[in-house]
């Protein structure tokens, strides 16, 4: 609901006030994503048989999206990445870790069968909290995602 959006991104709001100081190398990893505003995965947030998470490599410059169903059906976006050093807010972006990427590909795999896709799409985030454990972005598009870090 449109009241939900704006108590999580006021939520966001606030979590950013009191962000730590992060570094590129934090960025690293894989990530569950636990809350967006994104109409293309929004409905897939909270299905328990689907997994929704982002895998990022700042030293390699890669990113994948992946969309995992629990009956081995997926679709997954891969890209290159380019992070920044903290970046100030201007009329474009809010402070915090910026990153731009481009997709290079993308597949959906369904059981036997595994279909390359074209790529598509180009931007950027904004992580305007990083911590060891949880990631909340701003994007170039105006949508919110929050992350939670996979366990290793």
């Amino acid at each position: 609901s449109s009241d939900q959006k704006r108590r999580m991104s006021q939520l966001a709001d606030e979590l950013t006030s009191a962000a730590p100081v992060s570094t590129k190398s934090m960025l690293t990893g894989t990530w569950n994503l636990a809350y967006t505003t994104e109409k293309e995965v929004l409905s897939l947030i909270g299905d328990p048989g689907v997994d929704v998470y982002q895998k990022v490599d700042v030293e390699q410059g890669t990113l994948g999206n992946s969309i995992a169903f629990t009956d081995g059906k997926r679709f997954d976006v891969a890209g290159k990445i380019d992070t920044k050093a903290q970046s100030g807010a201007n009329a474009e972006a809010p402070y915090g870790l910026r990153s731009d990427f481009a997709f290079t590909g993308a597949s959906l795999k369904v059981p036997p069968l595994q279909l390359p896709l074209p790529p598509f799409g180009a931007g950027w985030f904004v992580s305007t909290y990083l911590d060891e454990n949880l990631r909340v972005n701003r994007d170039s598009r105006g949508d919110l995602a929050i992350y939670v870090r996979a366990p290793a």
